[in-house]
């Protein structure tokens, strides 16, 4: 078939900063005999190896034509383009970028040539705009007498910025019409997509969990979410993004890429309760969670860095081996828990919140000679905790060593709290040693029971601050005190045990102490002049404190209440067994009333002490 007449089509050029020096992303040839025969048609084209093509193929309207040294085909007999679109008469070509990659495309050189009762016209168009009689990019005569097929251009106006850091697959296509002839002949001779293929920016990579599955790494480029991540990115080696973990969309995940740099790990504020497995990352800039999930870290964590881990009001677990020279700071009121086999040497501060150890690998490596004031720093109002009893937990030997820490500037600071987890002690620990101030008594030093199962303690403790009895039972031998703690709170669910206690748990006997909560006491209490008991606690003063064995007052002694007509909205004691006495020498300290309220005749009459 001898071409009566050559086509040119344009160059189309996209620039995003002018003074790059544009490469081929794409370009063939086309050489040899019957091309044709292949749809698509890839021998001998040249690609960025950063990109996956398809070559150059055809619609289904067309039908491959012999010709030699270029990609032929008839069937282009349409007289408009609205009529090629819908015949699917088209060449096309698809470029993909690799993940992370991305394409400023540059100038678009296709060489054609059509045969007397070829089409008269092409129109060239993406999937970038999408296809149709209203998206054309470029269109022009499909031919000129004589010569070779020539190559024109297509301004960067033309196309505007649509086609800059092109992340997605990218379809175009060539449509060719103007012509009633089925056996008229058009053809591609040779083509190069010019532009610049670029690994993108470090950012902040957002999980949605639109992948083909729960890797991080996954990367379905013909997909419609090609990845689990926002814009079609993975995390890769290359960069140090932030990744943040959003919605409930496979919230257990497995990072399946090695040598991994992460900025900040974050949860959103949507975030369901995540657990996340795999390959050790190295962290350089901490956790943040804004959740108020639980979320769980399962796999290894390098410290690349000083950084801080703020749980929020949410709980972070995380039982991979942590490692690396860098320090961790906890933030947050919620707790976050490490039970990996943990060998970061930097100090670890407690600001805020709890931090326990599940493990005694999991501080320090149990390495006893860095458990010091330096290494490890609880300011006021924070909490180091750790499981006791079970298998590879903490000891009372253990926790002899670690609660005398303290110093004015490390340790357990003034104001700051040890917690004791008997989740795993098979039901009961005792700690039979003196739980005391630390820094020669200079420090005051609270203790908050956590976990189910019993903690009893079985002497006179001397610490001054605040008793939490988070779950479980705290639990008074008959030589066990807390006699100088502030003050003693039972949380719902939680109990305080002071039945063995040889005439009952003597509130306010040696400093002014409060026992408050919406738990149970168990044994009889008796308040002291220096005492106060109240339903509710600090943080809800509503709600029910129950005593099992009976309550007695001594004169100044004080009954704390808010009083409302809503029960609901009261604080109250609830006394159901023992029996009550000497309730005329106590005084009613009202902190706050709702709607009108009588009181109740089962009250004498008493000295009440309004703190309004």
């Amino acid at each position: 078939m001898a071409p009566s007449r050559f086509g040119m089509l344009a160059v189309v050029a996209l620039c995003t900063l002018c003074s790059e020096v544009k490469s081929q992303v794409f370009s063939n040839p086309i050489t040899g005999t019957d091309p044709n025969l292949s749809n698509p048609y890839t021998t001998n084209q040249t690609v960025d190896p950063h990109v996956l093509v398809t070559g150059i193929g055809r619609g289904t309207g067309i039908t491959g034509n012999s010709a030699t040294n270029r990609y032929d085909a008839t069937g282009w007999n349409a007289s408009s383009l609205g009529t090629a679109i819908s015949g699917n008469r088209y060449f096309t070509w698809t470029i993909s970028p690799d993940a992370n990659y991305t394409i400023d495309f540059g100038d678009i050189a296709i060489a054609t040539q059509a045969s007397a009762s070829g089409p008269g016209t092409w129109n060239f168009q993406s999937s970038v705009a999408g296809f149709g009689t209203g998206k054309t990019i470029a269109t022009g005569g499909s031919g000129v007498a004589g010569g070779a097929g020539n190559v024109g251009t297509i301004s960067n106006a033309a196309l505007g910025s649509s086609f800059d850091s092109i992340s997605n697959s990218t379809e175009f296509r060539l449509y060719a019409f103007g012509t009633t002839i089925a056996s008229g002949a058009f053809s591609v001779n040779s083509f190069t997509f010019d532009g610049t293929v670029a690994l993108r920016s470090a950012g902040s990579l957002i999980w949605d969990g639109g992948g083909t599955s729960d890797q991080w790494g996954v990367y379905d480029r013909t997909a419609a979410n090609q990845s689990n991540w926002n814009l079609n990115n993975i995390p890769t080696s290359l960069l140090v993004d932030s990744l943040q973990f959003a919605g409930s969309t496979r919230t257990t995940n497995t990072n399946d890429r090695s040598g991994l740099t992460v900025g900040v790990l974050s949860f959103d504020a949507t975030a369901a309760s995540f657990t996340l497995n795999g390959n050790s990352i190295t962290l350089n800039s901490g956790i943040v969670n804004s959740s108020v999930s639980s979320h769980t870290i399962n796999l290894p964590i390098v410290l690349g860095a000083d950084q801080t881990w703020d749980t929020g009001s949410g709980n972070v677990s995380a039982t991979g081996a942590m490692s690396g020279t860098a320090s961790l700071t906890k933030a947050g009121t919620g707790t976050l828990t490490l039970a990996g086999t943990n060998t970061y040497s930097g100090t670890t501060t407690i600001n805020s919140g709890t931090l326990q150890f599940a493990k005694k690998v999991s501080l320090y490596n149990n390495t006893p000679a860095n458990w010091t004031a330096t290494n490890i720093i609880v300011n006021s109002g924070g909490t180091l905790a750790f499981n006791v009893g079970g298998a590879g937990e903490f000891s009372s030997d253990e926790l002899n060593a670690l609660k005398a820490i303290g110093s004015e500037s490390g340790g357990f600071k003034n104001g700051a709290i040890l917690g004791i987890d008997t989740t795993n002690a098979g039901g009961n620990f005792t700690y039979n040693s003196v739980i005391a101030n630390p820094n020669g008594g200079a420090n005051s030093l609270g203790l908050t029971k956590l976990g189910s199962g019993t903690l009893t303690l079985g002497v006179a403790n001397t610490y001054t601050g605040p008793t939490s009895i988070q779950a479980g039972t705290l639990t008074l031998t008959s030589s066990g005190a807390i006699n100088h703690s502030s003050a003693i709170t039972v949380a719902s669910g939680a109990t305080f045990d002071v039945s063995a206690v040889s005439g009952g748990f003597k509130l306010g006997s040696a400093t002014p102490q409060t026992l408050s909560g919406t738990g149970t006491v168990v044994g009889l209490v008796t308040v002291a002049s220096n005492g106060t008991i109240r339903g509710g606690d600090s943080s809800s003063p509503v709600g029910m404190l129950t005593l099992s064995n009976g309550l007695a007052i001594d004169s100044g002694g004080t009954i704390g209440v808010r009083i409302d007509a809503t029960a609901a909205n009261s604080s109250l004691l609830h006394i159901t067994g023992g029996t009550t006495s000497n309730l005329a020498g106590a005084k009613i300290a009202i902190d706050g009333t709702g709607s009108a309220f009588t009181l109740n005749q089962q009250f004498p009459t008493v000295d009440i002490s309004l703190k309004m």
